[in-house]
């Protein structure tokens, strides 16, 4: 069993900055856009050939009063994305690998009433090594 985290922090503004805008209070909105993500994936060989995978993330998305705002609220974009997942590995061969994953998210725009869903979607990607 191993586990595996990504994450990241990005921000568009108005002007070159060597280092993105960590403030996800909302007390500052130097930025037009602030995101920031977070995955976790755990790992398990069930055989030689076969990892099972389990996934977790987390996603925000925050904008400032200089993009578009809510209608009724006046307020910019704040976003929550939450997914949990599950899906396998398997080697094919050497250097052929097939990787399916099922994924289940709830996304929400906590300013935007009509910004809210949920659902699940499905990937399979077969890689090539050579």
């Amino acid at each position: 069993l191993y586990a595996f985290y990504v994450g990241s922090v990005a921000t568009a503004r108005d002007e070159y900055y060597v280092l993105p805008d960590f403030d996800f209070t909302g007390i500052f909105r130097d930025a037009y856009l602030r995101r920031m993500s977070h995955e976790v994936d755990l790992f398990y060989h069930v055989t030689k050939p076969v990892v099972a995978v389990l996934s977790g993330g987390f996603e925000r998305a925050m904008g400032n009063y200089e993009t578009r705002l809510d209608v009724d609220t006046r307020l910019p974009t704040d976003q929550y994305t939450y997914y949990v997942g599950l899906g396998t590995n398997v080697d094919l061969s050497d250097n052929v690998s097939l990787y399916v994953r099922h994924r289940f998210f709830d996304h929400e725009d906590k300013n935007f009433a009509y910004d809210k869903y949920n659902g699940h979607e499905t990937s399979a990607e077969l890689k090539l090594f050579f």
